[in-house]
C-alpha cells in the first residue's frame, strides 16, 4: 500500500511539473507565433538586468538627425528600424543629404535611410 501511495504522490508531483512546462511552452510559442500581429517585434527591451543577463549593451551608441536615428548596439546597428550588422565600433558620425557617414578604426562607411550600404572607404 505504501509503495501505491508514495506512486500516486509522485505521478501527480511529475504531472504538475510537466503541465506547467507545457503551458509555459505553448505560451512562448503563441507570443513567437503572432508577434508581428501583435506588434511585439517593435517593441525594445529597457530592463537593464534582463539586458545585462544576455550580454547585451556593453556598447551603445546612438545619434538622432531629423527624423531618423543610427544606434549601435554591440555588433548590430539599427538605422530607422532597420538593423544591419556592423561589428567595428563607431568613433564618428554625420548626415548629409539624408544619408548616416559612420566612422569607424577602419574607415568610413556610408549609409542609406534604410541602413543599406552605399559606400565604404578604407583607412
Amino acid at each position: 500500500m505504501k509503495i501505491k501511495r508514495l506512486l500516486r504522490k509522485t505521478h501527480r508531483q511529475i504531472g504538475v511539473f510537466a503541465a506547467l512546462w507545457l503551458l509555459l511552452l505553448a505560451s512562448t510559442g503563441l507570443l513567437l507565433q503572432h508577434r508581428s500581429d501583435w506588434g511585439l517585434d517593435k517593441s525594445f527591451i529597457t530592463n537593464q538586468t534582463l539586458l545585462k543577463l544576455y550580454g547585451v549593451g556593453k556598447r551603445v551608441i546612438a545619434f538622432k538627425a531629423d527624423n531618423g536615428f543610427l544606434i549601435q548596439v554591440d555588433k548590430e546597428l539599427v538605422i530607422n528600424q532597420h538593423k544591419t550588422l556592423f561589428p567595428e565600433p563607431i568613433k564618428r558620425v554625420a548626415f548629409r543629404e539624408h544619408k548616416w557617414i559612420v566612422e569607424t578604426g577602419l574607415g568610413q562607411t556610408w549609409f542609406n535611410q534604410q541602413g543599406e550600404v552605399i559606400q565604404q572607404f578604407d583607412g
